[in-house]
């Protein structure tokens, strides 16, 4: 009996020196410092020690120099540890080391210099394809994160963020291996983020009839299988439900209505768990998915939203308005203001896209701010009015318009300068909304401007609906009242 408490392993199954050299990795300070020991112990390294050492590499990067040559040479090392790993790696784990590799590559500045290699990330994302019916949805949701993080869609080369959005516009160059593997592997990994989708779809379902058997045996606490479901990942929690939503909607993947539907029911079930950011995603993700959720979830969503909204950040109120601004859902005006409330108080920390959405959203529900809010907006948009887009500034001076709010001589002066700069961005619709806006705040832009507009109207009148043509004459014609003739406006 001696002898085997001596030889046993301590609980969890992990042997004391692997264990030590798991809280060694998870204990290093520098990338550098990361590598070398992988380097010392590369020969017994097991799953969990390259997931962690990835894990720990993200987190590093970002604040960590470009790797030196040596470096370089030991993080090669560390992905081929990784790869040989992976067969024998739990699903758990093949999903850490996705996410940290997302994490790595999504944290920027010199981040990127650390990022992992295509050939590392396709054998990974083959692996996960291979287990994903053991997939829980923990990892499920992690895996979509990270995929989403990546900018990248399984068969195709990581693509350049631009602006914040995914830009798919990859460099296709000839790989030097076999055309017919390459083309089975494409075809394989292409498959790969709807069968994400088909799994998600299984665990939201068994879910959906785990509570709905609950509810039904109520009285005899018969709970145990759903509580179950719960800890041991099956169940989707609210940051794993909204993390996927997010995904799903960044990559523009429609994952079919019966998941949306599914969806929505969980969030309804954990609505009291979900934080801010949740929420704002959530409300984000179906718009940005054209999902129409049912009336009940919009105002269940709004009413938890007004509960928790002190602390939303900027781009948690942003997500919200915006998402209800594409979903036309009437928000309560008491919500609104409150809404408003939060805006004002956190206008120093928005940025012009935060300024904009707002502005536009309180437009189009038809709720005029107060004039503290007002001018407070004036103030910051003219602040910050250099890092205006040409998109942003259309959408600024269209809602100042729509509300019948003037904002001042002076910031519709450096309207038509910044404007100036980026007419080239314009599209027919942020034409014909700038010069709307500007005629209906009874200001005649620079002649300079009107010119360039002028051109890029020429350039794109076979984009012109109606609306923006009879928009644009409108405005011509308010702009000739005493100045110049129709024919030079």
């Amino acid at each position: 009996l001696q002898s085997r408490e001596l030889s046993a392993r301590p609980p969890g199954g992990v042997s004391s020196p692997e264990r030590l050299l798991t809280g060694r990795l998870l204990g290093c300070k520098s990338a550098s410092a990361l590598l070398r020991l992988v380097e010392d112990h590369r020969h017994v390294l097991n799953p969990i020690h390259c997931s962690s050492a990835l894990a720990v590499l993200a987190r590093l990067a970002p604040r960590a120099a470009p790797p030196s040559k040596g470096d370089a040479r030991r993080l090669k090392l560390l992905e081929a540890e990784a790869e040989k790993q992976m067969q024998a790696s739990e699903p758990r784990v093949l999903a850490n080391m996705l996410w940290a590799v997302a994490k790595r590559r999504s944290s920027g500045g010199d981040a990127a210099s650390w990022e992992a290699g295509e050939a590392f990330l396709g054998a990974l994302l083959a692996e996960v394809a291979q287990k994903l019916a053991q997939f829980n949805a923990q990892d499920l949701s992690n895996s979509l994160w990270a995929l989403a993080a990546l900018s990248h869609l399984p068969g195709a080369k990581l693509s350049e963020d631009n602006n914040n959005t995914t830009n798919n516009n990859s460099n296709n160059n000839t790989a030097n291996s076999n055309n017919t593997t390459n083309s089975n592997s494409n075809s394989n990994n292409n498959n790969l983020l709807q069968d994400m989708c088909l799994q998600s779809e299984r665990h939201l379902s068994s879910s959906s009839n785990n509570n709905s058997s609950t509810n039904i045996n109520n009285n005899d606490n018969n709970s145990t299988t759903n509580n179950n479901n719960k800890s041991s990942g099956n169940a989707f929690q609210p940051q794993g439900l909204a993390n996927s939503l997010w995904a799903l909607a960044t990559l523009g993947h429609q994952p079919g209505q019966r998941f949306m539907g599914l969806a929505e029911e969980a969030v309804l079930r954990q609505l009291e768990d979900f934080r801010p950011q949740h929420l704002g995603n959530t409300l984000w993700a179906c718009a940005k998915l054209s999902h129409q959720p049912s009336e009940a979830f919009l105002e269940a969503t709004a009413r938890e939203a007004g509960r928790k909204l002190q602390d939303f950040n900027p781009q948690n109120l942003t997500n919200a308005l915006w998402a209800w601004m594409q979903l036309q859902y009437s928000v309560d005006r008491h919500l609104l203001h409150l809404v408003e409330q939060e805006c004002l108080y956190k206008l120093e920390s928005f940025t012009p896209q935060h300024l904009t959405t707002s502005l536009s959203a309180f437009a189009k529900q038809a709720y005029h701010p107060r004039s503290e809010f007002m001018q407070g907006h004036v103030a910051e948009s003219r602040k910050k009015i250099s890092q205006f887009t040409g998109p942003e500034l259309a959408q600024a001076i269209w809602a100042y318009a729509t509300l019948g709010r003037h904002p001042g001589r002076s910031f519709l002066e450096r309207f038509s300068s910044e404007s100036c700069k980026q007419s080239v961005s314009f599209n027919s619709q942020e034409l014909t909304r700038s010069l709307w806006a500007c005629a209906k705040l009874g200001y005649t832009p620079q002649a300079l401007l009107l010119r360039r507009f002028k051109s890029q109207a020429e350039e794109q009148l076979a984009e012109f609906s109606p609306q923006d043509l009879v928009l644009g004459m409108w405005a011509c014609v308010m702009f000739n009242r005493g100045r110049r003739t129709l024919t030079e406006t």
